[in-house]
């Protein structure tokens, strides 16, 4: 049963009921005593959460071998049409070919992490170089109704993260924005250094002071529905037919390395923060 406490929050609780009867055994009122359980019903989600999770590693593990023998002939066709193919237009095609099918090994690398409850390899990286790889796969896939452009200084801090993960946050977000624009649009990608103070992190508890080098994806669409923005880091939600939608956003980095935030204005804006390496 939910009911809404005198500062407007909504609870949950469990109501009992009781009869109360006078001297003469007559029915005289109801005693109604309601129980805040709104902390346990989360631990209990929250429980239920772990156990689908678990079950899908399982099965994400199997999944990924097959995925593996898919990708291997892939891999190695491409590279036996590399030393055949003498057109330079081809052999452009052939080299994003390949490195997409080597990042889907990647990421077939990380599903396997997962089922197993090992964390993704976390190396020293520049995230311009990131972005612009990025920008380069979009520039070739985007439709020419989407105007693409990115803003990268050239002294962008280093930062601490797994390539693939950060590659596959940003993908997910731009596929999101295209998504958001069928009639068109514009795609800006942003990267620059940026330092939290203490009153930031204050006023949000996930973030903690010090560098961080800001990653930002901005489009012109429609914007999430006020409805579903509180949804949209749940797992396995999504507006979508397929896809989990930016709740593979909040699941690839850990909280704890990746500060990030969506802001919904009057155009769409996502915001992603990675802690600069000393």
């Amino acid at each position: 049963m939910r009911q809404w406490t005198k500062s407007g929050a909504e609870i949950t609780v469990e109501s009992r009921w009781t009869l109360v009867r006078d001297d003469r055994g007559e029915p005289q009122s109801v005693l109604v005593i309601n129980t805040d359980v709104t902390e346990r019903k989360k631990m209990e989600s929250q429980f239920l959460r772990a156990q689908r999770m678990e079950s899908i590693g399982t099965l994400a593990g199997g999944i990924a071998h097959d995925l593996n023998n898919v990708l291997s002939p892939i891999l190695m066709a491409v590279q036996m049409l590399q030393l055949k193919v003498s057109d330079e237009g081809a052999q452009e095609w052939l080299k994003i070919l390949q490195a997409n099918a080597e990042r889907g090994a990647d990421m077939v690398k990380q599903v396997l992490s997962f089922a197993r409850g090992v964390e993704g390899e976390r190396v020293a990286l520049q995230p311009k170089h990131l972005v612009k790889d990025v920008v380069k796969i979009l520039k070739d896939t985007l439709p020419k109704s989407v105007s693409l452009s990115y803003e990268v200084p050239n002294d962008l801090w280093m930062v601490s993260a797994d390539a693939t993960q950060v590659h596959q946050v940003l993908m997910n977000l731009c596929v999101n924005a295209r998504d958001a624009m069928p009639q068109g649009g514009e795609l800006t990608l942003r990267a620059e250094n940026v330092t939290l103070d203490d009153s930031y992190a204050r006023m949000h508890l996930e973030a903690k002071p010090g560098r961080y080098v800001m990653l930002t994806v901005t489009d012109t669409g429609a914007g999430i529905p006020s409805e579903v923005i509180s949804r949209i880091f749940e797992p396995f939600f999504t507006t979508k037919e397929t896809g989990k939608g930016i709740d593979r956003t909040h699941n690839r980095p850990q909280p704890r390395r990746l500060h990030q935030r969506l802001q919904r204005t009057e155009q769409r804006l996502a915001v992603l923060r990675l802690p600069a390496r000393d």
